[in-house]
């Protein structure tokens, strides 16, 4: 699962715990992540890119969603993800792992190559009729790749 710093607006009610897991503002929908930190903010300032908004509690039918159902998925998708590429002639480049969005409104594909900035849009439309969301492709550092698989 996702680890976040989170923001609050003022007035949220009680402060995320640290280590809870939280419903989140995500890419045009909802995700899940737990708490690393939080910073409550008034309703007058901007948020922050690199903060999560926190919508609510997660349920716990929510996380076992995530961490079975969501999880159970993206293990295929990346076997998946890798053929398209090869069949498309990008050989250049390796996806380590995948991650739904709790709403599946996006799948994030997490990926390394020697290449700085691969150029993934011959293969988004055969993507998105395979897995019909929003696809992301983002390189990770080394460093965090053992909290992806």
């Amino acid at each position: 699962g996702r680890r976040e710093n989170f923001e609050m607006r003022s007035g949220f009610g009680s402060e995320p715990v640290i280590g809870s897991w939280y419903v989140v503002e995500g890419d045009r929908g909802h995700d899940v992540a737990m708490a690393l930190s939080c910073t409550e903010i008034n309703d007058s300032e901007p948020k922050k890119k690199t903060m999560k908004k926190v919508v609510r509690e997660a349920t716990q039918q929510e996380l076992e969603y995530h961490q079975k159902v969501l999880t159970e998925e993206e293990r295929p998708a990346v076997s998946a993800i890798n053929s398209i590429l090869r069949s498309s002639g990008i050989n250049n480049v390796h996806v380590y792992a995948a991650a739904y969005q709790l709403d599946k409104k996006k799948i994030s594909f997490f990926y390394e190559s020697r290449q700085r900035q691969p150029d993934f849009r011959s293969v988004l439309s055969e993507c998105y009729a395979h897995w019909k969301c929003r696809i992301w492709f983002t390189t990770v550092p080394r460093r965090y790749r053992k909290d992806l698989n």
